[in-house]
């Protein structure tokens, strides 16, 4: 049943520029019944896709509103445990998580692919040792498979990354692993987040433990699985990344969190471009006997971003925390969330309004996803297709919605080295409208999506290192 919120709330104003801003409400809340959800992702269609576990595998499909349209749960083995997945551009649904006999005994990874309603169409399992499992799973650019995950041997109690690329049947055609190429000496890893770029080359964050402490570490490789780069990001007592998501610019978010020994944990952000270095790195929380953690994150329509995550005060007790930072990773607001029991917060998406859905769990309803809507109307936040910078201006797309071109008009206040990319609510970039010198004074570029698939596109232009970002409809 859906619930308006009583929390309360401490306003903050933040001055910037000429903007104010102001801690948002919580406008409604609801339990889902069915499983727990751990990621939630847009679908064709304009709705969202809600997959996590039952006591098997479990996904649902919810529309703008929150309300259910189908529900499936699908049996992949003893305790199998879904962990990720995506709607595809032909509108099926992959899956990627854990299948076995048990999770301290064997287990194995498993692909599971699915109709747009839900309707599994076929599944694969790869085992390596004695326990494997699945984290990660992205489509590539010849309708293969990019999976990632670890493996772990009872004889040595080493555990290993694994990177997995298929074709578009779930057939292997290699495996690789990475850790011991980066960082030698460690005692484990885990490639827990991967996603396949513009280039065709792919990202991989990787959890990497050592006798005294952990770090996260950014990998990119190319199509045939040989490295091009990797970084470091943080680390501490021990390091977790919990997701890796795509920027409007090409770059990389990642959420995660560092231990300060046992007494302590400190939510981390960090944003790298596409070349692997760091344009910030944040930390949050933290303090003794305080433990916070960042689970999702995403880029926002105004070129910020959105992170949820746990607070705990103490260890045990849970509230759902959300964050919103500009495009500088400047925080505009902060909020706590209380169910009113133990909470925790997995992942979160923009809704066309621009207010958020996050999905989390809570004591309340144990077993349930509780799904919660955050506002975004009480904030004054700039639109950066037509707030300007020295009269930068990305003027709205007309017409809009579209079908299947629609026009773009820019203003520059002097000439200058610009480029105007077209991204998908992934943050895969599927087209370049303009790039290169353009002299001073207004102009247009064409938007064609006659090979792109319905659904809602960010228009970005790029302009002495500042984003304007807007947002259009096709609709075929």
């Amino acid at each position: 049943m859906r619930t308006i919120s009583l929390f309360s709330i401490l306003l903050v104003t933040l001055v910037i520029s000429t903007q104010i801003y102001a801690q948002p409400d919580t406008l409604w809340t609801e339990f889902i019944d069915g499983g727990i959800g751990k990621c939630i992702q847009p679908t064709l269609d304009g709705g969202f896709l809600i997959i996590g576990n039952s006591s098997i595998p479990w996904m649902v499909k919810i529309d703008q509103n929150g309300d259910r349209e189908w529900s499936k749960i699908y049996f992949a083995g003893s305790n199998a445990e879904a962990n990720f997945g995506i709607q595809m551009d032909d509108g099926n649904i992959i899956m990627v998580g854990t299948t076995g006999i048990s999770p301290y005994e064997d287990t194995d990874i498993f692909l599971l692919k699915t109709n747009d309603m839900g309707d599994s169409l076929w599944s694969r399992t790869y085992d390596f040792t004695e326990v494997d499992s699945g984290y990660g799973v992205d489509m590539t650019h010849d309708n293969g498979f990019i999976i990632s995950g670890k493996t772990i041997s009872h004889h040595t109690f080493n555990y290993e990354d694994i990177v997995i690329k298929t074709d578009s049947n779930g057939d292997t055609l290699w495996t690789k692993s990475y850790g011991r190429d980066i960082i030698q000496y460690a005692t484990g890893y885990s490639a827990v987040s991967i996603m396949e770029d513009y280039s065709s080359d792919f990202i991989c964050a990787l959890d990497i433990d050592y006798i005294d402490g952990g770090s996260v570490e950014l990998f990119k490789a190319d199509s045939d699985g040989n490295l091009i780069w990797d970084t470091h990001l943080f680390g501490g007592f021990t390091a977790g990344c919990s997701q890796m998501r795509p920027t409007f610019d090409g770059g990389y978010i990642i959420g995660g969190f560092w231990w300060s020994y046992y007494i302590s944990s400190y939510a981390k952000f960090s944003d790298v471009n596409s070349f692997g270095s760091t344009v910030f790195s944040l930390t949050f929380g933290g303090g003794q006997y305080i433990y916070d953690y960042i689970n999702g994150v995403r880029q926002t329509s105004d070129g910020g971003y959105i992170l949820v995550g746990l607070h705990e005060q103490p260890i045990g007790s849970g509230d759902v925390i959300s964050i919103k930072l500009d495009e500088y990773g400047n925080t505009i607001w902060q909020k706590n969330i209380d169910s009113g029991g133990v909470d925790d917060c997995f992942d979160v998406i923009q809704r066309d309004d621009g207010s958020y859905f996050a999905i989390g769990k809570s004591s309340v309803h144990p077993g349930d996803t509780w799904l919660i809507c955050i506002d975004n109307d009480s904030l004054k936040v700039f639109d950066t297709s037509i707030f300007s910078f020295d009269n930068f201006c990305l003027h709205p797309p007309y017409p809009n919605p579209f079908n299947p071109e629609t026009t773009i008009s820019f203003s520059l206040p002097k000439a200058g080295k610009i480029e105007i990319s077209v991204f998908d609510v992934t943050g895969k970039k599927v087209a370049v409208l303009a790039s290169g010198e353009y002299s001073a004074g207004n102009h247009v570029v064409k938007f064609d999506g006659r090979d792109l698939s319905s659904g809602v596109y960010f228009v970005r232009l790029n302009a002495e290192n500042r984003n304007f970002t807007k947002k259009c409809l096709l609709l075929k």
